[in-house]
């Protein structure tokens, strides 16, 4: 089980609107650092070139970590991280743990920052800002404006939701399977989450 679904897991209300994770390519510069640093040992001293090759493995080690481990999602309440020292607003509970995620009604943006590296590979830099303090650049998530996009969607469905004798606000419409914001079955897309319609 994911870090973002066993968060949720104990909290039926809480639906998970999507999740991303680290890009491959994040573990490209230690995997060539790495192939460096076994063919330093031809043009350099032999004891430096161990520490770089020991150094090259370690850094991969760690980057194969936070591949496989780290988790960024969006539910309808908040945007949790594996490691959620990266968001903004966190504080310390009377068990000393660490309380994860930050809730939508405290997030200020979403930025999203890719080179045309990034473009080409679908993976970029996101920081999640909380209303008066900026968060910390999370680097090389794939589909980073999707993620963008999901919050935003997210967001504007946590502060509006649909009101008592809104069209919207009936049996006979069914909800979006992303953000459950009630739909017109002659919309193409959520009106909140800018989803194509799915149904259910």
């Amino acid at each position: 089980m994911g870090y973002v679904k066993q968060s949720t897991f104990f909290d039926g209300n809480e639906i998970i609107l999507y999740v991303t994770r680290k890009h491959w390519v994040s573990i490209f510069w230690p995997f060539a650092s790495c192939l460096l640093a076994f063919y330093s040992k031809y043009w350099i001293d032999g004891q430096i070139s161990f520490f770089l090759i020991l150094g090259s493995i370690i850094w991969i080690f760690r980057s194969l970590g936070d591949l496989v481990n780290n988790e960024l999602g969006v539910t309808n309440r908040r945007i949790l991280y594996s490691d959620d020292l990266k968001l903004p607003g966190l504080h310390l509970s009377a068990g000393l743990m660490y309380v994860p995620g930050l809730e939508l009604k405290k997030v200020s943006n979403v930025t999203v920052n890719q080179s045309i590296f990034g473009k080409f590979f679908n993976c970029g830099t996101i920081k999640v800002n909380g209303i008066n303090e900026p968060g910390q650049p999370i680097h090389f998530i794939k589909n980073p404006r999707l993620f963008k996009q999901k919050v935003n969607g997210a967001i504007r469905a946590y502060l509006n939701p649909p009101q008592k004798g809104n069209k919207l606000d009936t049996q006979d419409y069914p909800a979006c399977t992303h953000c459950e914001y009630p739909i017109d079955p002659s919309d193409s897309h959520c009106k909140q989450c800018g989803s194509e319609v799915g149904l259910r």
